[in-house]
């Protein structure tokens, strides 16, 4: 497990959404100032390009959120090879 998805692995679910919403605001307008995504990519990014730091917390953000919420479906929802 990578450092990055360990630390993204605790912050809560609004730090989640704030962090993909910036990076949604970073692919649309090319550019983003102080951020969430920013201020985490920051912690990492001691080589190389901060847009690619920016680019590995903000999908790592996505996987976690998708794993928090797929694992809550899953637990209110059972899916059979039949449905």
């Amino acid at each position: 497990m990578t450092t990055v998805r360990k630390y993204v692995q605790t912050l809560s679910e609004a730090e989640l959404l704030e962090i993909i919403s910036d990076y949604e605001k970073f692919e649309t307008e090319g550019a983003i100032g102080d951020s969430l995504l920013r201020k985490t990519a920051e912690i990492f990014a001691v080589e190389g390009s901060i847009t690619r730091w920016m680019e590995l917390v903000a999908f790592e953000a996505y996987r976690v959120f998708a794993e928090l919420h797929i694992r809550g479906l899953s637990k209110t929802t059972q899916v059979t090879a039949n449905d």
